[in-house]
C-alpha cells in the first residue's frame, strides 16, 4: 500500500462549533399585559371554579379573601410555637395595623417594640 500526502485538505474550513441553547429566564418571557392584569386565585382549582362559575353566569367576588388561606395563615401562628424574635419581627413589620388579640395569636412576652 502506498501512502501519499494530500496537497489540498479535504475540508476547507473548521467545522462550526455547536452552541447550546440558552435557557429562557422567567423574567424574559413575554406575557400579555391584559392577561397579567386579570385577578387570579392562588389555587389553580379555585381559579378553575371561578372561571366555570363566570361562564355559567354566576357572579363571583374575586376580591374576597380565600377562607382556606386565611385559616391556614392563622393556624400557623396559633399555639405559642413562635419565638420572641419572630413575634417582634411581625410587630415591626405590621406597625400599628397588627392586632394580635384580634387575630387570636399568642404574643406572650412581647409588650414593647423598639424601633
Amino acid at each position: 500500500m502506498i501512502c501519499v500526502p494530500l496537497q489540498s485538505p479535504l475540508i476547507r474550513s473548521r467545522p462550526c462549533l455547536r452552541r447550546s441553547r440558552t435557557p429562557i429566564s422567567v423574567g424574559s418571557l413575554r406575557r400579555s399585559g391584559r392577561l397579567a392584569a386579570k385577578p387570579r386565585a392562588a389555587n389553580a382549582t379555585r381559579q378553575a371554579q371561578i372561571v366555570l362559575l363566570k361562564k355559567l353566569g354566576v357572579h363571583v367576588d374575586t376580591s374576597a379573601p380565600d377562607l382556606e388561606i386565611e385559616r391556614k395563615f392563622k393556624a400557623t401562628f396559633r399555639g405559642g410555637n413562635m419565638s420572641a424574635n419572630k413575634q417582634q419581627a411581625l410587630q415591626i413589620f405590621f406597625n400599628s395595623d397588627f392586632d394580635p388579640m384580634a387575630m387570636g395569636l399568642d404574643m406572650a412576652e412581647l409588650d414593647t417594640v423598639e424601633t
